[in-house]
């Protein structure tokens, strides 16, 4: 199993409830040959102590197969010469962390100057 493509998502500016981002991945297939491929969710990647307030981080395909938290793997995916799979990210940032954040780092997060956590999704040959 080796990895084809890594998507490293980090979260902030959005502080309550669910963010949605539409076809904010993109893999495609640019060998000559039929490729099969998983996509595979690795979790959290940083150490921020921010993760907590960070529920359901999941990427769902243009196909309605997703993988995130509680579905680490997509089944495998087969796909052609020049074939593309998209994916929406969404996630749901619990509106406490408002209020157990001083003004400052909120608002650091709210600008985009901190992040509340990064998480990481693998696209790797199915072998």
């Amino acid at each position: 199993m080796s990895v084809l493509r890594r998507f490293i998502v980090y979260v902030t500016r959005d502080l309550g409830g669910e963010a949605k981002y539409i076809d904010a991945v993109r893999f495609c297939n640019q060998g000559g040959s039929v490729i099969k491929v998983r996509v595979i969710y690795l979790g959290a990647f940083t150490k921020t102590g921010l993760e907590k307030y960070v529920k359901g981080v999941r990427l769902v395909f243009d196909n309605g197969i997703m993988v995130g938290e509680g579905n680490e793997s997509t089944p495998v995916l087969s796909l052609d010469n020049g074939q593309c799979i998209k994916g929406t990210l969404i996630y749901y940032v619990d509106p406490e962390i408002n209020v157990h954040l001083n003004p400052i780092r909120v608002n650091l997060i709210r600008r985009g100057l901190m992040i509340i956590g990064g998480y990481q999704f693998d696209v790797v040959t199915a072998d």
